[in-house]
């Protein structure tokens, strides 16, 4: 089921929009300035995901449905720096049917721009549901030439109607350049078995395992593995 077609009550809607929403990936953006003044193309790689991975340390309290944007609807907002630059950040609803939002974030004093368009899809599974953010992010290192490409994992929530509503990220995604060949997959993975403490409620849960790794021509020559908030590189 098709959850962007199902009228939902407002006491489990967001008061703001979906365009606001998509600029919490950007509170750590300031990382990206390490990776643009990285002389080694390995290293910049490394930076540029750790800054991705920065953008799912923001959590919201409660899980709740940011309010769907009206078609031309915008969102601006912009990052004071401690070193006095600043982030900017523009968002548009460029379609309604279906919903593509795009966006995009710059800060031309340190060097990196951040595009895309983004469908927002959703599935519905009885007692859980998935939000799908299908689209590719493009950051540009710009004193480099660089493009890296980026996916976007999917949320899934559980316990709509009964047990713990907690939600937790899945799914393989990626960040590639081109120019310098390093690719570094990812994959979030899912909790198999969560016990059921209580009935109704909120909680807000990360991903048991995620696994990186970061390859060249098809090889791989560095990674991640973290497991319970430890975390373990090689």
């Amino acid at each position: 089921m098709d959850l962007s077609k199902v009228v939902l009550p407002t006491f489990i809607l967001e008061p703001r929009s979906f365009l606001d929403k998509l600029s919490d990936s950007y509170y750590h953006v300031d990382i990206l300035s390490n990776a643009v003044q990285e002389d080694d193309a390995f290293t910049r790689m490394k930076s540029v995901v750790k800054w991705y991975l920065s953008g799912f340390y923001k959590k919201p309290k409660g899980l709740k449905k940011p309010y769907n944007p009206i078609l031309g609807e915008t969102f601006r907002c912009c990052w004071l720096h401690p070193n006095g630059t600043k982030t900017f950040y523009i968002a548009e609803q460029v379609s309604h049917h279906p919903p593509v939002s795009a966006f995009y974030v710059t800060n031309r004093q340190e060097g990196f721009a951040i595009s895309a368009s983004i469908l927002a899809k959703s599935k519905f599974y009885g007692n859980s549901t998935s939000a799908i953010l299908d689209g590719v992010a493009v950051l540009t290192l710009l004193p480099r030439g660089e493009n890296y490409t980026l996916t976007i994992p999917y949320a899934h929530c559980k316990g709509i109607l009964m047990g713990t509503l907690s939600m937790e990220l899945g799914g393989k995604v990626y960040v590639e350049c081109e120019k310098t060949g390093y690719r570094t997959e990812l994959e979030f993975k899912l909790k198999v078995n969560q016990l059921i403490c209580y009935l109704g409620g909120g909680k807000l849960v990360s991903s048991d395992v995620l696994v990186a790794h970061l390859m060249r021509g098809g090889f791989v020559v560095g990674g991640m593995f973290t497991y319970s908030n430890s975390h373990v590189l090689y």
